[in-house]
């Protein structure tokens, strides 16, 4: 039995097995084995004979992980000789994987597309586009990977599609639509790879950053077709700019003519092979391990930061009476938004949820009482910083309180991380080569 009053230790330890479940090279390599000389790909077999190249290209920060995962299942076969590969990732992410060139398709922390992400793409379809009937290609995608697989339709520029995103993400815009909107000023999205691909074989394995894991919204989906509704991305932009002025005449002009939307050939398939569920049922077992009452808040939670931190409190006051003898561990999955101020600070999500559940316990006599709650991003990123996240436990409270800080002016501007940097609270992890949104932990001592 662990005792009654939990620490940040803990909540580190449970949440970091959680990513650990969802290892992008564990996963692939679940995914991807030879047996013999065999390859296994899902449930499909490939006879090394019947084949001259294994191609195989991806974007994503997972990336890295996932090369290693195809690497090592290839290696000391006949397929290794075959193998050629390609994948766009972060900059901190670039390391030696055998057979494959890892590029830089952005800096570390800037999400965003790149000329480096559109140099990249350019050489991604090249490769599929010069596959054969006697090729097969295989594509790895995660979390990221919209911003790192670039190439622009027709008449739009790598500006006009910086200008959008940010305007969306500004006002709160989801992930979903976002992607709805890129696909449409995309010539690799939404199934644009697919149509690219002259394999005869053409397998997609996808790590899911999306509420449930839609195979055309994960990396905005190069390998399915569009299934959005041909007004749905115009919808999302009247919504949120109502002044057209506001973006570029290109992006409303492409929008309104539907871009490049069709089907995807018989001979792709995309399968998703890691997922938020899987890292929030690994995080409640450890927390069982470590003598936690167990409880999921599912892995499906969206809605903007500051109110799920505020929510995550009053979730955790609600069951604090149900256990008695053991403490209680709630893992909760999903990826909310953040609304930003007109000169927004430096911050992410995950530190902005954790400041706003340390705003909704500030002024109480006991603080959070024993609780803890972590909030991270399973990539190792939050935002423009080198924090994966944050934790919020009385120590922050009574540092922030010794330096005469409070959490609300900090988040009405999205300045979490100067907060979390002077009270001890930041999460740093480094890129941990996986992606599945964020994972929370929230600890509740024995008895309350």
């Amino acid at each position: 039995m662990t005792d009654s009053t939990p620490t940040r230790e803990q909540a580190i330890q449970i949440w970091q097995a959680g990513v650990d479940a969802v290892a992008s090279d564990r996963l692939v390599r679940n995914a991807v084995r030879v047996e013999g000389q065999t390859l296994r790909v899902l449930d499909e077999r490939f006879e090394p004979g019947d084949w001259d190249r294994l191609v195989v290209v991806g974007a994503g920060k997972a990336g890295a992980g996932m090369a290693s995962g195809v690497a090592e299942a290839v290696a000391d076969s006949d397929w290794a000789k075959k193998l050629t590969g390609w994948v766009n990732v972060p900059a901190d992410c670039v390391r030696p994987v055998p057979g494959f060139t890892l590029h830089a398709g952005r800096p570390a922390g800037v999400n965003e597309p790149r000329p480096e992400g559109v140099e990249g793409t350019r050489r991604i379809l090249e490769l599929v586009r010069g596959c054969g009937p006697r090729d097969l290609c295989l594509v790895l995608l995660s979390g990221g990977g919209s911003a790192l697989l670039v190439a622009p339709t027709g008449g739009v520029t790598l500006a006009d599609k910086l200008a959008v995103t940010k305007l969306l993400a500004s006002r709160g815009a989801d992930i979903t639509e976002l992607n709805t909107v890129r696909k449409r000023l995309s010539a690799v999205k939404g199934g644009g790879l697919a149509r690219t691909s002259g394999a005869r074989r053409t397998i997609c394995l996808a790590i899911s950053d999306v509420i449930g894991d839609p195979l055309d919204v994960i990396a905005s989906g190069p390998t399915v077709a569009d299934e959005s509704e041909g007004p749905a991305a115009l919808n999302v932009l009247q919504n949120y700019c109502s002044n057209r002025t506001e973006l570029p005449p290109a992006v409303w002009a492409a929008v309104e003519r539907g871009s490049h939307t069709g089907g995807v050939p018989d001979s792709v398939r995309t399968e998703v092979i890691g997922s938020n569920a899987v890292a929030g049922a690994a995080a409640l077992a450890m927390a069982a391990k470590l003598g936690f009452v167990q409880m999921s808040d599912g892995s499906a939670v969206a809605g903007v930061a500051r109110e799920e931190g505020a929510r995550l409190i009053e979730l955790a006051r609600a069951n604090a009476d149900t256990v008695v003898d053991l403490p209680l561990c709630i893992a909760s999955g999903g990826e909310p938004t953040v609304a930003l101020s007109d000169a927004p600070g430096k911050g992410g999500r995950n530190q902005e949820l954790a400041l706003a559940a340390l705003d909704a316990v500030w002024d109480a006599p006991d603080g959070l009482n024993g609780a803890v709650i972590l909030s991270g991003g399973t990539d190792g990123e939050d935002g423009p910083t080198d924090a994966a996240g944050a934790v919020a436990d009385d120590a922050v409270i009574a540092r922030g309180k010794a330096l005469g800080l409070h959490p609300r002016p900090y988040l009405d501007r999205n300045d979490a991380y100067p907060f979390f940097e002077a009270t001890g609270g930041l999460l740093k992890t480094g890129p941990t080569h996986t992606n599945v949104m964020d994972l929370r932990i929230v600890l509740v001592p024995a008895g309350g």
